[in-house]
């Protein structure tokens, strides 16, 4: 997104992109259990972050699997490569690359009321292993509904949070979104 103040002329922008990958490998003789990996890959420009490359892996349980809800809780660990926008260099002390690790603790819940809605909340929490103190946690929120057997109409809100971020920048980057899904 870009804005320009027509009377001053100062541009901003908050363009974000975010990708979650993650695989579940589920215990053969338990189905609620499982192990899994994940990456993930961010640009926030609100936040100065040009990459931040996340990386990690652990276990997780499906605590309540019904037909219309579920609950999946999630431990780990993370290995996570910031890399900042070169305008950062001031607020950083000069420094664009920062490596840590963090811990994981998220939880995934499911909710179909009906034929016609689904609601879907998820909380990724990552506590800082390499600067005790500090934190970040992404949530996504989701509402859709059937427009036909492949289409389906969605709402979603997700918050990408720090607890401490570079001088001068957001804490949170807040996006509401409207779109089309589709399935494959």
């Amino acid at each position: 997104m870009n804005a320009t103040d027509p009377t001053t002329g100062v541009s901003t922008s908050a363009n974000t992109l975010s990708s979650d990958f993650r695989q579940d490998f589920f215990f053969s003789h338990n189905r609620h259990n499982f192990m899994f990996v994940e990456a993930q890959l961010d640009h926030i420009e609100p936040q100065n972050l040009q990459l931040r490359q996340t990386y990690g892996g652990g276990y997780g349980r499906d605590v309540i699997q019904t037909a219309k809800v579920t609950l999946s809780l999630r431990a780990g660990t993370t290995f996570v490569r910031e890399h900042f926008l070169p305008s950062a260099a001031s607020q950083t002390g000069g420094i664009l690359l920062r490596n840590s690790a963090e811990a994981l603790v998220a939880e995934k819940f499911s909710l179909s009321i009906f034929k016609h809605f689904d609601f879907n909340h998820e909380l990724d929490v990552y506590p800082s292993l390499t600067s005790t103190g500090n934190y970040r946690f992404d949530t996504v929120t989701t509402i859709s509904t059937p427009l036909s057997r492949r289409l389906s109409f969605q709402t979603g809100f997700t918050d990408h949070y720090l607890s401490a971020p570079l001088p001068g920048t957001a804490k949170n980057d807040l996006i509401f979104s409207m779109g089309v899904g589709f399935k494959f």
